[in-house]
């Protein structure tokens, strides 16, 4: 168990022998009840003076020995980098599978922790975690739809990346960082940071490719039909050659990225056969995405659902996307792809039954 573990369970004793709430102790020692309910869980580090005062008020000095473990932790933290490199393969296998809102408070105490290293000591492996974690946590923020921290972080990843000399991390976080800029309606920022990864990671065929992906859907957002289809063209070309990514995890984003473009442009020309080509490519990317990246499923359905809309299929688009109302997985990209869905549908059909009912599942 970690030192802050032995911590928040030393903490959590000595509260409840006192017979005090969270609520209460915190009001006492001047804290908001939330950081003294993280701090007892280990996912947040507690402040130095905490167990002094605690001593001082409840005449109970079990919890110094445990903060001395815990700075005596810290201390020795970059010797264990290894261990760090670990936990963060945990958090991508988690996030793969459930998202990466319920990590925040975890990936962000790891972070905490790795930059007072980075403050501290020259180990050159650091600056890699730390751009990693960053990348994480900014993932992870734009998830929960808190978009301003998500940007922090991953402008963060970039420049420990760079530190790091990861060039592929660092094309990466930038690539996502577009993708921030497309959700917020920005097709002209995403277009620009597109080139920028590329120039970031000269020569590296995953951030390529993800570029690619991102220049498509800023094109097929100002509706240029052309432009989106040669970025298209080019991403599956380098599809069959990325090394950062397994295959089959390649052609299920190429799948998506076809899926949303046709989308758009069909939205935009009002064009069923380019949405049915959607349609196509949106049960391909489902396909080939696994039962267990439940995230991603749930996007992905949301996006075939609204590609039947705009094929003028509303009762198909209603029976695809009831199932992801209630996924707690979905996060804030899923909500926003329900929310345009709704507005679809209503507009169209907000006379069929189906979709009455649908829209009031819908906030």
């Amino acid at each position: 168990m970690s030192a802050a573990a032995e911590f928040g369970r030393g903490l959590r004793a000595l509260r409840t022998s006192a017979g005090l709430t969270q609520a209460a102790l915190g009001r006492l020692l001047g804290y908001h009840h939330s950081l003294i309910s993280k701090v007892e869980a280990g996912t947040r580090r507690p402040p130095p003076d905490l167990a002094g005062r605690c001593a001082r008020l409840l005449g109970d000095h079990s919890l110094l020995p445990l903060w001395s473990a815990l700075e005596d932790e810290r201390r020795a933290g970059p010797g264990d980098v290894v261990a760090a490199l670990t936990g963060v393969a945990a958090y991508e296998r988690f996030n793969d599978g459930f998202g990466g809102v319920p990590l925040i408070p975890a990936l962000e105490g790891q972070l905490r922790t790795v930059t007072a290293w980075l403050a501290a000591d020259a180990d050159p492996a650091l600056p890699g975690l730390a751009a990693g974690l960053a990348f994480r946590c900014g993932w992870a923020r734009v998830e929960n739809g808190q978009h301003r921290a998500g940007t922090t972080w991953l402008t963060r990843s970039v420049g420990w990346a760079r530190a790091a000399h990861d060039r592929t991390t660092a094309g990466t976080a930038l690539t996502y960082l577009g993708v921030v800029a497309l959700v917020e309606g920005r097709p002209g920022p995403a277009g620009r940071l597109a080139a920028r990864a590329r120039a970031e990671a000269p020569g590296d065929t995953t951030v390529d490719f993800l570029a690619s992906l991102l220049e498509s859907r800023a094109h097929a957002a100002n509706d240029a039909d052309t432009s989106c289809r040669r970025a298209l063209d080019r991403a599956e070309r380098l599809s069959t050659d990325l090394r950062a990514l397994p295959p089959r995890h390649g052609l299920m984003l190429l799948d998506a990225g076809k899926a949303a473009c046709f989308r758009d442009l069909a939205v935009r020309r009002g064009a069923p056969a380019l949405a049915r080509r959607a349609v196509e490519h949106a049960r391909e990317a489902l396909r080939r995405t696994p039962v267990d990246s439940r995230p991603s499923r749930a996007l992905f359905t949301v996006r075939l659902a609204d590609a039947y809309a705009c094929a003028a299929e509303p009762e198909s688009a209603v029976a695809a996307a009831e199932p992801t109302v209630d996924a707690p997985w979905g996060g804030d990209l899923v909500r926003r792809e329900l929310a345009g869905l709704k507005r679809r549908l209503v507009a169209r059909w907000g006379r069929v039954r189906e979709v009455r009912r649908f829209a009031d599942l819908i906030p």
